[in-house]
């Protein structure tokens, strides 16, 4: 369906995606297991079913484009978080930092973090808050 998949601790992912946190895949992929320590066996509920679900529902000649949907956002923020606080952080549009994650590549088919200004510092706090607006949904 797509070109990773991750449950709990296990991840499968494509030849081509690099254990970096500037490819969005790895990103992606490292938040979902982020997501299954937070939310624990909820996880398969909360995250792997829902998932599925909606990349089922997005297949567009064999590939999935599912990566727009509440489960996949929440993934993307705490891996971003977790390797801004952990490998250097992510620069801006206008100053790449040691990672930088271009959200404008059409890899998701939709926005990976909503409300998130890549033009904007990590510590600005629309940024702040559009990384947690989540966080305590569960």
């Amino acid at each position: 369906m797509g070109n990773a998949f991750t449950f709990g601790n296990y991840s499968t992912v494509d030849r081509t995606v690099q254990e970096s946190p500037s490819d969005p895949t790895f990103v992606n992929e490292y938040g979902r297991y982020l997501s299954s320590e937070a939310e624990g066996p909820g996880y398969l509920f909360l995250t792997a079913i829902p998932n599925g679900m909606h990349n089922i529902k997005w297949l567009n000649g064999g590939r999935a484009w599912g990566n727009d949907d509440a489960s996949s956002i929440r993934a993307n923020a705490r891996s971003f978080i977790y390797f801004s606080k952990y490998y250097g952080g992510y620069g801006t549009t206008l100053a790449p930092g040691p990672n930088y994650w271009n959200f404008a590549d059409g890899l998701y088919g939709g926005d990976p973090l909503p409300g998130y200004m890549q033009d904007l510092p990590f510590t600005d706090p629309e940024n702040q808050a559009a990384l947690h607006r989540d966080e305590n949904r569960y």
